[in-house]
């Protein structure tokens, strides 16, 4: 009975891991294209001159600073991550990495080695492991989601400043 309530635990958090990556593939474009559609009044806003050329330089400046932390938040999410060096030393069962188990990928290798493993053990492992890495997308999910806003709002200043 409780490992049927472990699956299901793990299952929902291999749930959430799922959603963030969706969310940030469609925030990584969502910013993409407003970020590129916002490069082509870079020569208007140049042309101002006096206060509004210090304002739109610090704004611009804010603004490019917002998109990299969004950018760069969005793209870690979405891009998986190896192994760090505490668990290559651990060596974690074959379910938590695929290349663990392509290391074990001759029939008799493979029974042998998943003979080993105890179902319960092996979920409980994973369940840990991905509960890290779900907790850390959402993370970074807020952070971009924050610095998202703060891009949105900098770029209707931006707009503000043009129309000046």
């Amino acid at each position: 009975m409780p490992e049927k309530r472990y699956k299901e635990s793990l299952a929902s958090v291999q749930n959430t891991i799922s959603n963030c990556d969706n969310k940030a593939s469609v925030l990584l474009n969502a910013v993409g294209v407003v970020f590129g559609f916002s490069i082509f009044s870079v020569q208007e806003l140049a042309n101002k001159s006096g206060v509004i050329k210090t304002l739109v330089f610090i704004v611009g400046a804010l603004y490019l600073l917002s998109f990299l932390v969004a950018i760069v938040s969005l793209v870690i999410i979405v891009f998986p991550r190896g192994r760090n060096r505490e668990e290559r030393k651990r060596q974690i069962d074959y379910c938590l990495y695929p290349e663990d188990l392509f290391k074990h990928s001759k029939e008799e290798d493979l029974k042998e080695f998943l003979s080993k493993e105890d179902d319960e053990d092996v979920v409980i492992e994973q369940i840990k492991v991905c509960s890290r890495i779900a907790h850390t997308k959402e993370v970074l999910l807020r952070l971009a989601t924050i610095s998202i806003t703060i891009f949105s709002l900098l770029l209707v200043f931006l707009v503000v400043l043009l129309i000046l």
